[in-house]
């Protein structure tokens, strides 16, 4: 039970995030349109066909070349400059944020410093998915896997050309493997934020009582689905972590579900509500 304020605030934030995961995405295509070239560039001194030592050799070689290709990403200022963009939506977010937990403690003030070390360590958190560990692994370490095998089988560059582009540009119903790891990383990015912000603020506050908010779209999870509108006590989603789901993060505990939620990709969050709230809820469900 939201009231039609809550409702406003959530709806704000929500149209927000996924405004700017849109508007992240969809400057894909232009930043890393000679993303194929460039990545050939790095890989064009690789003798694939060359004798067994001179292989051995570059294979000791693959460490550069996989931070030379996270490189032509990471250094990319035009990207640097859409991550940014990312992450100063979270102030935006904090602040709408803030607005909802006046609706529910009267005279609440942000603990500035506090709030302050949770954006900038979600901050550096997304900074690190999208320009740092994240690339490296998520777009850099396919393509040195690729090189890895090609050279261990002793093949010729040209199917290695082939597996690649299918890599970089995608193929059939496969997206290209850098656009999945951006928009996965920035969504999530995106939603840990602003579940971390509720969890570190409703702890900072005693918040005993969340609701479920989110909406439930075609490939929502059940657990999602399950609980999405729904007023909940903290011991009770405490005890979710102890449950298993299709999505569920690995690590998720009594402590990190309030950030984790239902998993990878969940665009649901844990809102404060009020043992008023959840009282009116449990009579309205009691059998008469």
């Amino acid at each position: 039970m939201l009231s039609n304020e809550q409702e406003e605030i959530i709806r704000k934030i929500e149209e927000l995030q996924l405004a700017t995961e849109k508007a992240f995405i969809d400057k894909y295509p232009t930043i890393f349109r000679d993303l194929y070239a460039d990545v050939l560039s790095v890989t064009s001194d690789v003798r694939f066909a060359a004798s067994a030592d001179s292989r051995a050799k570059q294979l000791y070689e693959l460490m550069k070349i996989k931070k030379r290709i996270a490189a032509i990403v990471t250094e990319n200022k035009e990207f640097q400059n859409a991550v940014k963009e990312v992450t100063d939506s979270f102030i935006e977010v904090r602040n709408l944020t803030d607005d909802y937990f006046r609706t529910i403690i009267d005279g609440y003030k942000p603990n500035q410093e506090l709030y302050k070390a949770i954006l900038k360590a979600n901050v550096d958190a997304t900074k690190d998915a999208l320009l740092g560990a994240g690339i490296q692994e998520q777009f850099a370490a396919p393509i040195t896997n690729l090189l890895r095998s090609t050279l261990t089988r002793k093949s010729t560059k040209e199917p290695f050309d082939v597996a690649l582009r299918k890599l970089i540009e995608g193929f059939g119903e496969q997206k290209p493997v850098l656009e999945a790891a951006l928009q996965r990383n920035a969504r999530d990015g995106i939603q840990f934020f602003n579940a971390n912000y509720l969890e570190v603020v409703s702890a900072d506050l005693n918040i005993s009582y969340y609701i479920y908010s989110g909406t439930v779209i075609g490939d929502s999870r059940s657990f999602c689905a399950a609980r999405a509108g729904k007023i909940f006590k903290k011991s009770t989603v405490q005890g979710w972590a102890k449950l298993d789901w299709t999505g569920k993060i690995a690590g998720t505990t009594a402590e990190t579900i309030f950030t984790f939620r239902g998993g990878w990709n969940c665009r649901h969050q844990l809102w404060p509500s009020t043992k008023a709230a959840f009282t009116i809820q449990e009579k309205r469900n009691k059998p008469e």
